[in-house]
């Protein structure tokens, strides 16, 4: 009465071992031998039931026990294999010999290769295929919106310019240079995203002042006339120059976008050097709080605006933590906080 019996044998592992167990070792060439560790072939030659191979292969007596209660004369499968405390990937091939014509069940021919570098060279071209898709999918989706406000308003001003106000002109220009500074952070992350997740992204730490990073990231940021209040100190941290300017950028981007009042950017050292970043926005709700640095998390309620990319604080978290340092969020009084820290650094001595 059983229709699958692949299925019924891998849900049925007493079995599985019972019809494997059976069976005889009575040949293995060198190679098997030396790939199990063993020193003799004459330690296979036994029973199964006393020396199982099989048992190193996870599902691997099911997967014999349904060749050989399925009656298939070949064919090949894959599994995974548990050689000398290490995790390997092999393909199994099996071909049952014939005898006068008529295929003889009583001797099976497994022939079983290494694949684990060929599976891990396929794992990785499906990965950098699917960063490459996501990353175009990512710029035409997020780029689409603030360049055609871009190409919109330079139009206007090109063939009406003479017709418009002043005010009106000053106000374009401004919202053009905002939307390209906007735009060259977003493809910036974009392409820093893509490269970590390819493994390409090579982190350079040194010993830094925090205070000139940050004071060099402001800069970099459009705060779309919001009051920013930068009260830094000379603290030493032992980081990548550009990830740190990239991550206060971030911050102050999403202080920007998402929160509200005065952004205050502050430094300190206290056994680990810190960028606090925070502003009088209401934050997100508690359940939340971890969520927001997961890869393209998004949260359209409790009157936030829709976030439509949770590329920069992934990106953040990760850097920082690359760099041996976190990257947390939290609520402190009023405000809202986010605070990166880094490992602390001697600058007399790199100076010196």
């Amino acid at each position: 009465g059983i229709t699958d019996i692949p299925a019924y044998m891998a849900t049925n592992p007493a079995m599985a071992h019972e019809v494997v167990g059976s069976a005889t070792i009575v040949a293995a060439n060198p190679a098997m031998v030396s790939w199990l560790g063993l020193e003799d072939a004459n330690e296979l030659l036994v029973s199964s039931a006393e020396r199982n191979v099989l048992k190193h292969l996870k599902g691997g007596e099911a997967a014999v026990a349904a060749i050989l209660a399925g009656k298939e004369t070949s064919g090949v499968t894959q599994l995974n294999m548990d050689l000398a405390r290490k995790q390997i990937v092999v393909q199994v091939h099996w071909s049952v010999p014939s005898a006068a014509g008529q295929p003889d069940y009583s001797r099976v021919i497994l022939a079983l290769s290494d694949v684990t570098e060929i599976e891990a060279t396929r794992r990785r071209a499906e990965e950098l295929a699917l960063a490459r898709s996501r990353l175009i999918g990512t710029v035409s989706h997020e780029l689409r919106t603030p360049l055609t406000a871009m190409t919109g308003f330079a139009s206007l001003l090109e063939n009406q310019r003479s017709e418009l106000p002043e005010p009106a002109v000053d106000e374009m220009l401004g919202l053009i240079a905002s939307t390209g500074l906007q735009m060259g952070g977003l493809i910036d992350d974009l392409l820093t995203t893509t490269k970590a997740e390819m493994g390409e992204m090579a982190l350079s730490p040194t010993a830094l002042n925090l205070r000139d990073e940050v004071a060099a990231a402001v800069k970099t940021v459009d705060t779309m006339t919001r009051r920013v209040d930068l009260i830094a100190t000379d603290t030493a941290a032992w980081a990548d120059a550009g990830r740190v300017r990239q991550i206060v950028r971030n911050l102050i981007n999403n202080a920007v976008r998402y929160g509200q009042g005065t952004i205050r950017v502050e430094t300190a050292s206290d056994g680990v050097a810190s960028v606090r970043i925070s502003d009088e926005g209401p934050g997100v709700p508690p359940e939340h709080a971890e969520r927001i640095f997961e890869r393209d998390w998004s949260s359209g309620g409790n009157g936030h605006k829709q976030m439509s990319m949770g590329v920069g604080l992934y990106l953040s978290r990760d850097f920082a933590r690359r760099m041996g340092g976190d990257l947390v969020y939290r609520r402190d009084g009023e405000r809202t906080v986010f605070e990166l820290t880094l490992p602390t650094a001697d600058l007399a001595k790199q100076s010196a």
